[in-house]
C-alpha cells in the first residue's frame, strides 16, 4: 500500500498541470498516470453496478479464505490479513477500503480525466450501499437483497 499511496501523491502533480491547462505531458507523467489507469481497473468493479461490484467481492473473499486455507495447509504460523475464514473478511472492511483507497483514488483520476466522472457516482452508491451493511450489520447475502431493492428503486 506504500506505493499506493506514493503513486497516488505523486499523480496529483499531473492533476495540477491538467488544472494548469498544460496539454504536452512529460514522458514520466504518461507513464505514472497509465500506472493510475492500471490502478483504477485493478478495482473496477468499485464503479460498476451494485449487484456486479457484490459478486466480485463475494469472489475475491472465496479468494483470500482460499488462500487463508492453503497457507494453513503448507504451515504458516499465522494467515495473512483477510485471509482467515475465522475472522472478517473483505466484506466487513469495505467502507475503510473505499474510505482510504478508492475514492481518494478515483476523485484524483476524474480530476486530471474529468470525462470520467460518471465514475464516482457509481462507486460512491456501492460506498453508500457498504455503509448501510456496516451500520445494519448484515451478511453477504442480504446485501444482495439490499442492492436488487436499491437497483429497483432506481
Amino acid at each position: 500500500m506504500k506505493i499506493h499511496f506514493d503513486v497516488l501523491g505523486r499523480f496529483k502533480q499531473i492533476e495540477e498541470k491538467v488544472r494548469e491547462g498544460v496539454e504536452d505531458l512529460m514522458p514520466e507523467d504518461v507513464s505514472l498516470a497509465l500506472q493510475v489507469c492500471l490502478k483504477c481497473a485493478d478495482i473496477g468493479h468499485c464503479y460498476c453496478e451494485s449487484n456486479v461490484h457484490l459478486r466480485w467481492v463475494q469472489k475475491l473473499e472465496q479468494e483470500f479464505f482460499a488462500q487463508g486455507d492453503r497457507e494453513e495447509e503448507l504451515g504458516a504460523v499465522a494467515k495473512s490479513p483477510l485471509m482467515d475464514r475465522e475472522k472478517a473478511g473483505i466484506t466487513k472492511s469495505q467502507v475503510g477500503f473505499f474510505k482510504i483507497v478508492v475514492v481518494p483514488l478515483f476523485a484524483s483520476f476524474c480530476k486530471a480525466f474529468p470525462s470520467a466522472e460518471p465514475m464516482l457516482s457509481s462507486l460512491n452508491r456501492n460506498l453508500e450501499l457498504w455503509a448501510k451493511v456496516e451500520e445494519e450489520q448484515l451478511e453477504i447475502s442480504e446485501v444482495f437483497e439490499v442492492a436488487g431493492a436499491d437497483q429497483t428503486m432506481r
